[in-house]
């Protein structure tokens, strides 16, 4: 298996500040390739081929400043104003804002081989497939099923939390105003799985996209003639997904106040192998393991793109 199907098999996968660019661990002008995306509001991170993280754009509560003491990375996940990493060691850091204990892991955590970032809540994935959350506890999020399964993968919405279990089933707990938490009875066995901030996107064993919960701008209708993907994201009004052809396609908002053209995939963009979808943009992982952003550029995360992986 190469370095990048590796890693991001590890994901399983399953968010007003001067712009600041942060790198840690590398060097701007050193020769490096993307194996893993992540996206919070307008801060966007990387895992780079040599295991390393990098982190740029929004900084107002540091959530884009990596510690330089983290060592090499096997997932990462940014939400909202705070980011998370799960090290080769097993040991979690997280860091930017903690109002609500978001960032502070707990200190009896078990070896994690994944995270996963909410609005103002955390999780971790052991590698004997324990989930643990921590953070704001609204409606119940941060409260793992005692009944839950052995899981693969986790990700998180706003106010809500999912697990990809064993065997491709699907577990979501916290609030359902909009029935996130309602995995579709006949949505079948699940590879990957990622949520937005209220809507959850899955790709199932049979390569389709699915996505349920909240649909404001048709972000939880997957295009009828999608058809086969390897890669499906959501993110704050939009998802996206990488075809088996190697497009990036996109869906959600494309007009009104929301739209900020992440729905809008760049007709020069070429092939890709990766894809994330942030609150208002877009980040691909190119087939070259070369970094694209589109769509809102706060404190410009579309275009501070660190160049090393650019």
């Amino acid at each position: 298996m190469s370095k990048i199907a590796s890693v991001i098999k590890s994901l399983g996968i399953i968010t007003t500040a001067a712009a600041l660019l942060v790198i840690a661990g590398a060097s701007p002008a050193s020769a490096d390739t993307a194996t893993a995306l992540t996206s919070g509001l307008p801060h966007t991170c990387a895992i780079t081929s040599k295991a390393k993280m990098l982190c740029w754009a929004y900084d107002r509560f540091g959530e884009a400043k990596v510690p330089k003491t983290l060592t090499t990375v096997v997932s990462i996940s940014a939400r909202n104003d705070h980011t998370c990493a799960a090290q080769t060691n097993g040991l979690v850091r997280c860091w930017g804002l903690n109002t609500s204990g978001q960032t502070t892991v707990p200190t009896e955590l078990p070896s994690a081989t994944a995270v996963a970032t909410g609005g103002f809540h955390s999780c971790s994935l052991s590698s004997a497939g324990a989930v643990r959350c921590w953070g704001r506890n609204t409606a119940g999020k941060t409260n793992v099923p005692s009944d839950l399964p052995k899981a693969t993968a986790i990700t998180a919405g706003y106010e809500f939390t999912c697990a990809l279990l064993e065997g491709g089933a699907v577990r979501c707990w916290g609030d359902n105003t909009y029935n996130q938490l309602k995995v579709p009875a006949d949505l079948g066995a699940v590879v990957q799985l990622d949520a937005g901030y209220y809507h959850v996107c899955a790709r199932t064993s049979l390569g389709t996209a699915r996505c349920w919960g909240h649909g404001l701008y048709g972000k939880a209708s997957v295009p009828a003639d999608l058809g086969q993907i390897t890669w499906v994201t959501a993110g704050g009004q939009h998802s996206c997904a990488v075809t088996a052809a190697g497009q990036a396609v996109c869906w959600g908002a494309t007009t009104g106040k929301m739209a900020y053209g992440q729905s809008i995939v760049p007709v020069t963009l070429g092939p890709v192998m990766l894809i994330n979808a942030g609150w208002q943009h877009t980040c691909v992982i190119k087939t070259t393991g070369k970094v694209k952003c589109w769509g809102r550029d706060i404190t410009g995360v579309t275009k501070s793109v660190p160049v090393s992986i650019r």
